[in-house]
């Protein structure tokens, strides 16, 4: 593992309060410490596994954990990093490198404090500035949705998770791009994982943007002119993506927004064989109030949904997760040779009410 010492400097970072007593980052190789194999049975690994998870000190402290363990019956991997410095993307990254330095081959170089550098010039740039203007011309001034309707109101933060199969071919959703022109990130996205310099693409850290998505619903809107609105607006985010639109809006400062995540092959370890096996996730509590991951990788289409258990009742969220997927597959699976509205598509869903309400709450504004 020394050659994370220079390969991934993002594992390595620390934060720590400045003269200015702001919250700051640098790079802290001393941190890095040897991994030692570490030899139990198999009846003791299970009590250990379930102990691995438990949350980080930020301030100063190291911001990752790996513990190698051998068994009688197999080798375990563990390990775990904090997401201010670790994205989806950069899972997928670390064990393509793995797998080289493994097969004796030279890793990509990660140019992570340079990326940051790069950002922060950039804050001074006459694009920012163009950037932010493109953002608050076409957002501002509208009272959005920004989450459906709570159960509950409290302070408490208990965290929730729903776990299910989407039920959606993959020729079904190749069929869907090829027909509407939009890509199957555009089909799910609301966040984009901040690689657009292909420097970046072999960096590991917390690089994606969120992108705000807004969609007025009008019964009249045909789906193709719907989905020519969203890539409208993930293209051109991602173009403006230097200005963080959606951390700087006022409303978006609390925790009190749906997050739409797509994850491709991230969570696909066949290829490096190696089997993944459940732990303890201890004291863990959700990011925000409803966050929806879609995974998409051999297993298929699936779906994960963390929340706030407090702020929302069970019953709620599998009814939330149902009229999803159900309007997901009346969208996907809708004939692409003739076009249809909002009104047309609402008419095809049995619960008619039930489906409105949510397209409100993920999708519209509000004048």
């Amino acid at each position: 593992m020394i050659w994370s010492r220079w390969l991934h400097p993002a594992l390595l970072t620390t934060y720590f309060w400045n003269e200015d007593g702001e919250l700051s980052q640098k790079y802290t190789p001393e941190i890095l410490q040897d991994i030692h194999v570490e030899k139990l049975s198999e009846f003791e690994f299970r009590f250990v596994k379930d102990s691995l998870v438990y949350p980080f000190k930020i301030v100063g402290g190291k911001l990752y954990r790996c513990r190698v363990f051998e068994t009688e019956k197999s080798g375990y991997i563990f390990f775990d990093v904090h997401h201010s410095l670790f994205d989806g993307t950069s899972l997928k990254i670390l064990m393509e490198n793995v797998g080289k330095v493994a097969a004796g081959m030279q890793p990509d170089t990660d140019y992570y404090y340079l990326m940051l550098q790069n950002r922060e010039d950039a804050l001074t740039s006459a694009f920012y500035e163009e950037s932010r203007k493109y953002f608050e011309d076409r957002y501002e001034g509208i009272n959005w949705t920004w989450h459906p309707e709570f159960d509950h109101e409290t302070r408490k933060n208990e965290m929730g998770e729903l776990f299910t199969e989407i039920g959606l071919l993959q020729p079904q959703m190749t069929a869907m791009e090829r027909a509407y022109k939009i890509t199957r990130n555009e089909f799910f996205i609301w966040i984009y994982n901040g690689r657009e310099d292909v420097q970046n693409l072999s960096t590991i850290g917390l690089l994606f943007r969120d992108l705000p998505v807004g969609v007025r619903l009008r019964d009249n809107m045909t789906l193709r002119e719907l989905f020519a609105d969203v890539h409208d607006q993930v293209q051109r985010g991602i173009e403006h993506s230097c200005y963080p639109y959606v951390e700087k809006n006022g409303q978006n400062l609390t925790n009190e927004t749906v997050y739409l995540l797509y994850q491709q092959d991230i969570r696909d370890m066949d290829s490096y064989g190696i089997e993944t096996i459940d732990i303890r996730q201890n004291q863990a509590a959700s990011q925000s109030v409803l966050d929806i991951e879609i995974l998409d990788g051999s297993d298929g289409l699936q779906m994960m949904i963390d929340y706030f258990a407090s702020l929302y009742d069970d019953e709620s969220i599998e009814r939330f997760k149902d009229i999803y997927i159900k309007t997901a597959h009346a969208v996907a699976t809708h004939n692409s040779q003739s076009d249809v509205t909002i009104r047309e598509l609402k008419d095809k869903l049995s619960d008619k009410k039930n489906f409105f309400q949510v397209i409100v709450g993920i999708f519209s504004r509000k004048r």
